[in-house]
Order: structure tokens, then C-alpha cells, then sequence
């Protein structure tokens, strides 16, 4: 079993600093949303997470180098029976014992008694076997419990660490988009039930660090994920302090790689029809991620543009969904059906930017008794997304629709 210096790839003698930069590079590099959902690059950051738990907190970073060290000492040598000296008394030899009695034991000449117990009183015997129960519960009660192993103790941590969310943020102050001014702290402390972390990198090339603050809900639906990017302010009145505001957030999760920026979908179509976390299955290109795709240029973020291959994989998929019969809708509530319907337009129209060509393609495969209403829910869910991502910052002058 690795240790956890092992598991953030540091060594032993690491400071804090050094463990918390690991830290960094290792929750960006498996973080879920980078990896399309990957369950080995979710449990390698689970991993990571509980690791920074331990040694990011001097304590328990204390206690666990004394629990290391101690597993690493070599077990005691076994003690050896004593060695009959020259000088030690020869054992008594049968034939040679010669025995009396004295009060109902019998007593052996060699100086040890053994006792009699066909001659013992009852009423003794229940009163040695009580004192005896009762010696062993009060032991059992008040007595020193042993110590427990490193790997229960590491256990114990392990199962608690599912449930505590970990927050690895700075004192760093930025402002919001609203004008107010938050330090990140302030702001991982109002999503108490996620894992918040801070990532410095230059996501535009504009050879400029954006800070980026990732609020991943681990134990919730990806959906209810926050992220945010903060842009650096230039310095102000000659001080070296270095500044950031908000250029651009979303709901629903973010998965960076280099300029490349894919946003994915928060309830508004994650919840739709009250559908929930129900989901079709069977799609052939279930690798397709739906989501909205952007590219990062030198301080804008702009849509990504056409990609044929997208197109192509999003009409296999819609034609596959019209073999399956949409179901009727009990109170309102679908099966997965008109959801993945609703997924894939989103992801069609952004990827294509044509409302008529993604009306066209919705009519062609679904054939529902309801085709008109569900095609009006996609052109509200469509302008609700443009409206919210041009609104940034970083979409100051782009037209979406």
C-alpha cells in the first residue's frame, strides 16, 4: 500500500508548500471534469484529496510521519525461555513426592501445593468464579484498550474523508462580477458541501496566469459544479498587489485542456421533464460528451465553431434515439428520451450556430405527438444558455444568436 507522500509523488522531507503545489498539479490533472468522467481518474482524485487531508493539516501530517515510523520498525526479538543455571535446584523426581493434608489441599513436600478440588466447598468455587467474571468485565471496561493499527486509523480517515469536503484555497481577494469584493476563502466557505480548489494557469495564451476556482459537489450530480475564471488586474497606484476579477463563470462543470473549454449542461436540462438522473443507454457514440464548446484567445472566449465530426456523431445518436418510441409523460415526467433529445440540439445548435439547420435536424428524427412543444422548449433552453454564457465578460461583444 502506498503512502500518502508516495500517492502526491513527494518526498518525505516535502514542506507545505511543496506539498500543497502537488496538490495542485495533481487535482488539476485528474480533476473529473478534465477527464470526461473517467472512474480511475475520479478515484486517483479522491485519492489525492484525502492524501492533501492528512498532510496538508500539521497535526495529523505529524501524527501519520509517527504512525509511518513506527510501522517500520522491526519487530522485537522473541524472548527466550530461561536456561536452568548451574546453581538452580534439580526438578523434583517422581516416586520422590511425599504428601499430607492440610485444610483440603493436598500438599506436595517440594514446596508448591496442588490443590484438591474434589474436596473444595461449593460455595468457594461460585465465589472464586464470580470474582473472576466480574475481574474481567471491569477489565474489559476500564482497562487500557489497545491501540489501533495505522491501517484502521488510515481506514477510519478513508471512510470520514468520503463525507468531509476538502478546500484548497488561498486568502487571495477578487471581485465579482456584482462589484463586491471576496477573498477566495469567503467564497469556498459558501460551498460548504464541495471540494474548492484553486488553479493558477494561462488559459489564453496571453502569457498572463488566469486564477481559476473549481467547486466540484463530489457526493451531488455534476450538474450543481461552479467554476469560475478571474482575469489579473493590472497594479493600481504604484502597489505590487496582484488583483484578480471575475471574467467568466458557469454552472454545471468545466473541463479546460489548453485553450479548448467545454461547458457542460446544469438542471436546466439535466432536470428536464423531471427527468433527474435518468439516462439513455445504448447511444452509439455515447463517448460524445454533449456540451457547449469554446475556444480561449488572448483575453476573449469565443465559440469554437463548426466540427464535422461532431455533426456527425450527434445525427448517429438522433438516429438511434428515433428507433425508441417517446414515451407518454405520467405526470409530466419522461424516461430519459426527450432529455437526450434536448442534449443533443444544445450541443448541435452551438456547434453549428444555425437555429434553422438545428430545427430541420430535430424534425427529421423526432416524431413525437408533442414534436412542436419539445422543439419550443429547445429554442427557450437554447437563447437561456447564449444569454448566460455571452453575458461574461469574456463575450462582451459576441453575438450567439
Amino acid at each position: 500500500m502506498p503512502t500518502l507522500y508516495q500517492t502526491l509523488g513527494i518526498p518525505e522531507t516535502a514542506t507545505q508548500q511543496e506539498i500543497k503545489s502537488a496538490f495542485r498539479q495533481l487535482s488539476l490533472r485528474h480533476h473529473p471534469d478534465r477527464n470526461n468522467g473517467d472512474k480511475t481518474s475520479e478515484t486517483k482524485f479522491r485519492e489525492v484529496l484525502e492524501a492533501y487531508k492528512v498532510l496538508g493539516n500539521p497535526d495529523k501530517k505529524t501524527w501519520y510521519d509517527r504512525q509511518l515510523f513506527y510501522k517500520r520498525q522491526p519487530p522485537p526479538a522473541q524472548p527466550q525461555p530461561p536456561q536452568p543455571g548451574p546453581q538452580s535446584p534439580p526438578p523434583p523426581q517422581p516416586g520422590n513426592r511425599r504428601y499430607g493434608s492440610v485444610r483440603g489441599f493436598r500438599r506436595v513436600t517440594d514446596e508448591y501445593i496442588v490443590p484438591d478440588f474434589s474436596r473444595m466447598p461449593w460455595r468457594f468455587m461460585a465465589m472464586v468464579t464470580g470474582g473472576l467474571i466480574l475481574f474481567f468485565v471491569l477489565l474489559y471496561n476500564f482497562g487500557p484498550k489497545p491501540k489501533p493499527s495505522m491501517n484502521q486509523v488510515l481506514l477510519e480517515e478513508e471512510a470520514r474523508a468520503k463525507w468531509t469536503p476538502v478546500s484548497v484555497v488561498s486568502p487571495q481577494h477578487v471581485k465579482l462580477r456584482d462589484g463586491s469584493d471576496i477573498s477566495l476563502s469567503e467564497m469556498a466557505a459558501g460551498h460548504a458541501l464541495a471540494n474548492t480548489v484553486e488553479i493558477l494557469t494561462d488559459i489564453d495564451g496571453d502569457g498572463t496566469e488566469e486564477l481559476q476556482l473549481s467547486v466540484t459537489y463530489s457526493q451531488q450530480e455534476l450538474f450543481t459544479n461552479k467554476d469560475y475564471i478571474f482575469r489579473r488586474i493590472p497594479p493600481q497606484n504604484g502597489t505590487e498587489d496582484v488583483r484578480y476579477e471575475e471574467f467568466f463563470s458557469h454552472t454545471g462543470g468545466m473541463y479546460i485542456v489548453g485553450n479548448n473549454i467545454r461547458l457542460y449542461f446544469d438542471e436546466i436540462i439535466e432536470t428536464y421533464r423531471s427527468c433527474g438522473s435518468c439516462e439513455i443507454t445504448g447511444l452509439p457514440n455515447y463517448s460524445l460528451v454533449p456540451a457547449i464548446y469554446l475556444k480561449a484567445d488572448k483575453g476573449r472566449f469565443l465559440f469554437a465553431g463548426m466540427n464535422p465530426r461532431r455533426n456527425k456523431e450527434i445525427e448517429e445518436n438522433l438516429a438511434y434515439l428515433a428507433t425508441i418510441d417517446a414515451p407518454e409523460l405520467s405526470a409530466g415526467r419522461d424516461d430519459g428520451t426527450r432529455k437526450e433529445y434536448v442534449r443533443q440540439m444544445v450541443c448541435y445548435y452551438f456547434n453549428n450556430l444555425d437555429y434553422q439547420a438545428t430545427e430541420k435536424m430535430f424534425r427529421k428524427y423526432y416524431r413525437g405527438a408533442d414534436q412542436d412543444l419539445i422543439w419550443r422548449d429547445i429554442e427557450e433552453i437554447i437563447k437561456t444558455y447564449a444569454q448566460k454564457i455571452t453575458s461574461n465578460a469574456a463575450f462582451s461583444n459576441t453575438e450567439a444568436l
